[in-house]
């Protein structure tokens, strides 16, 4: 199961993947964020947390991997990732090391701290 939240007004993109996810489901979820970002005039930022889903099974990995780079393809700016454990991240980084290194992609702990730097992003901009 999967939400999903779009706020025109600051371009950002939240997903949330909570139970047990399927290949279908992460499917599902990038072909509507990827009609979103084709709609989007301007680049935006995905927030995507997997953080209360429960542990995915190897498969999701790959699949999920292809999904977040058809969402850079298609014009997102940065996609967030809040994953299960930090073992989890740690497997998630070394897969995506190159979009990390990038600055296009980035793995956080909890959505306070998307939150935090949401805020200090914001304040730079306007700066």
């Amino acid at each position: 199961m999967y939400l999903l939240n779009w706020c025109e007004e600051t371009g950002l993109v939240e997903a949330s993947l909570g139970g047990r996810v399927t290949y279908q489901e992460i499917e599902a979820l990038g072909d509507e964020v990827g009609m979103i970002l084709a709609h989007v005039n301007s680049s935006c930022e995905i927030l995507l947390d997997y953080g209360k889903a429960q542990p995915f099974e190897a498969p999701i990995y790959s699949v999920l991997a292809e999904v977040k780079d058809r969402w850079l393809d298609s014009g997102a700016e940065r996609i967030t990732s809040v994953p299960q454990t930090d073992t989890d991240m740690g497997i998630e980084m070394t897969m995506r090391i190159q979009t990390v290194l990038e600055g296009r992609e980035d793995y956080i702990r909890d959505i306070a701290s998307f939150r935090i730097n949401e805020r200090e992003h914001a304040v730079t901009r306007a700066a």
